[in-house]
């Protein structure tokens, strides 16, 4: 996943909208333009966490990845998912990536 948001490559739109993902999750939606796929951030409305995030590739726009974080964990300050769900661009279920066991 492309995380260098400042490099002099990434072209943020301006403009963001909003969304109703993942049963019913109200987000903010980010927009990035990179050199060979685009994508998209979902950042929930209330807390600012990410919900997950949508590639497409630039040459092929009907080829991509929607991924939702499932749980959470805090690990010395960093609230990181313990889950990510893989989804085609049709909403076919791909795997799922358990990151960290909940206990």
């Amino acid at each position: 996943m492309p995380c260098k948001f400042f490099d002099k490559s990434v072209k943020l739109d301006s403009s963001f909208g909003g969304d109703i993902i993942n049963n019913g999750i109200e987000v903010f939606v980010l927009h990035i333009n990179h050199e060979k796929e685009s994508w998209d951030y979902y950042i929930n409305k209330t807390n600012y966490k990410l919900e997950g995030f949508k590639f497409v590739f630039n040459d092929d726009p009907e080829k991509g990845e929607i991924v939702f974080n499932e749980g959470e964990k805090n690990i010395n300050g960093l609230i990181v998912p313990t889950k990510r769900i893989w989804y085609d661009l049709d909403m076919n279920l791909l795997g799922t990536d358990i990151l960290i066991e909940n206990e």
